[in-house]
């Protein structure tokens, strides 16, 4: 192989070789001499893709495993969003499962619901006409409502917008024919947890439950 120490004269050789030639051979054979001298640089790229695919391959693998994790673990709190927690309702026939089929909204409906409960829905050895503020707050208990601050006062708040009457006994109350029109006909409404409050919002449902009360009291006269 003839060796060169000038760069110029490697390009003057070129010069006369291709000087013959046409410009079609010429630029044909520039391209081929091109082509043979940078056959080294493809090998050296493709030996350093093939080096590299391993690692690249690790790197996939380790953002897949992170990915499969990452969807596992949102698994179960997807399940438990997507899954309604169970309705308490009780056993048939008990106070519970009667308040979670009306789904009275306030302390008055509530205590009409306990006074109807017991005298048409109760198991029958434990049916009677009355029922006092004891009655009511064992019946919120086992329902799951909470208690009364003051359960003969709601039992009296309850009698005054016209759903009980005075029972036999001294604090004693029982349902009449407007609190029996409230429960058979207007509960549920919607349902919702009841609270025991003190003032309470005239809504929508409280106002067409008076007027059936009223009504009611009026075809009594």
């Amino acid at each position: 192989m003839v060796q060169h120490s000038d760069e110029f004269d490697a390009l003057r050789m070129l010069v006369d070789a291709l000087r013959p030639f046409d410009d079609d051979v010429r630029t044909r054979l520039l391209r081929w001499a091109e082509e043979i001298l940078a056959l080294a640089k493809p090998v050296k790229a493709a030996a350093r893709a093939a080096a590299a695919e391993p690692k690249a391959a690790r790197r996939r693998g380790r953002r897949k495993r992170r990915a499969k994790g990452r969807k596992a673990a949102a698994a179960p709190a997807a399940v438990a969003a997507a899954t309604p927690a169970p309705a308490v309702t009780g056993v048939p026939g008990s106070i519970q499962a009667f308040m979670a089929q009306k789904k009275p909204r306030s302390d008055v409906q509530f205590a009409a619901a306990v006074a109807y409960y017991f005298r048409h829905a109760a198991p029958p050895g434990q049916r009677k006409d009355d029922i006092n503020g004891e009655d009511l707050q064992r019946a919120a208990q086992e329902s799951g409502r909470g208690k009364f601050q003051n359960p003969n006062q709601t039992l009296n708040n309850t009698r005054r917008l016209g759903y009980l009457d005075k029972g036999k006994e001294r604090g004693s109350f029982r349902i009449n024919a407007a609190g029996e029109k409230l429960i058979d006909t207007i509960l549920p409404q919607g349902g919702g947890r009841v609270r025991a409050t003190g003032a309470r919002k005239k809504t929508p449902a409280r106002r067409a439950a008076r007027k059936v009360a009223h009504e009611a009291a009026a075809k009594e006269k």
